[in-house]
């Protein structure tokens, strides 16, 4: 069968998914709810690390109306970041276990999933591309791609978090020589003057030749920060999740404590202070 025709139904499922969904919070029996909205990103900011994010609570209603857009947050809005995507970290409490949501969310889920596993059934990045956005234009994939995650065991504690991630890639210095010469042949990111560029990687490239052959590299990239769930039942019993969309949590009646989302101000790393890079705008550095 087509895999557009296939990729198109299983949204439209998922879309009539989350609208019950949506209906069915609004008429849940809530104990309570909270959102906090965070600034949303625009294209000219995505490659600026984040030194401060500040938080806007909501509550009650309010907050329930922002969590139910929330799940629905999947298309690229004009001059809004499409690579750094808008997360929404929020909480609904709900008494008891509502079965029905409870089914909705497995529902929406694996129509998520199986959406997924078709999009990663073409081969290249270009094709992955051209198949999601010819059948549903201004789809961001990887919103879309975001799962709901819920508890339904009674929890001593809910409490969110900033997470710090890197992305690192190791590289010996042909590797890191062929990546330069990949990158120097790209549009300049930070100035307009090609010849700049040139002279500026040409100079980048000299310091990797002067390393010898079996020197180890790596590229340490700091992943924007992010908000996370923690889930606590004991000292020993816990978890954490992407707080990306707003996490359900049923028996909320018998969560003893929940906490809020504080606003984020970047702490000194003692590590990148010790590091010395090699080149400073891609994070190269040696192990």
């Amino acid at each position: 069968m087509n895999k557009r025709f296939l990729l198109r139904s299983h949204f439209d499922t998922c879309s009539q998914l989350v609208a019950e969904l949506q209906n069915a919070l609004k008429s849940a029996d809530l104990q309570f709810c909270h959102y906090y909205q965070l600034p949303k990103i625009k294209e000219e900011e995505h490659h600026n690390p984040a030194k401060s994010i500040e938080v806007t609570p909501f509550s009650d209603n309010e907050a329930l109306s922002l969590c139910c857009d929330a799940y629905q947050d999947w298309f690229k809005q004009p001059h809004i970041s499409g690579k750094l995507l808008t997360r929404h970290p929020a909480i609904v409490g709900i008494k008891g276990v509502d079965q029905h949501i409870e089914s909705l969310i497995l529902a929406i889920n694996t129509e998520k999933q199986a959406f997924k596993q078709i999009v990663l059934s073409e081969k290249t990045k270009d094709a992955r591309f051209e198949l999601v956005h010819s059948a549903i234009p201004n789809l961001i994939t990887l919103a879309f791609y975001r799962q709901l995650y819920y508890e339904k065991r009674p929890t001593y504690s809910l409490r969110f978090t900033w997470m710090h991630k890197h992305s690192i890639q190791h590289l010996n210095v042909k590797q890191a020589l062929d990546f330069l010469h990949k990158n120097q042949s790209q549009k300049p990111l930070i100035t307009e003057d090609k010849a700049a560029w040139n002279v500026m990687v040409e100079k980048e490239k000299q310091r990797i030749i002067n390393l010898s052959k079996d020197h180890k590299l790596r590229i340490r990239r700091p992943i924007r920060v992010s908000p996370q769930v923690n889930v606590r039942f004991s000292a020993t019993d816990r978890y954490h999740v992407s707080a990306a969309l707003p996490f359900i949590l049923f028996n909320a009646e018998q969560t003893e404590k929940v906490g809020q989302l504080k606003n984020y101000a970047k702490k000194a790393d003692a590590r990148q202070k010790k590091s010395r890079y090699l080149i400073e705008r891609l994070f190269l550095e040696t192990p």
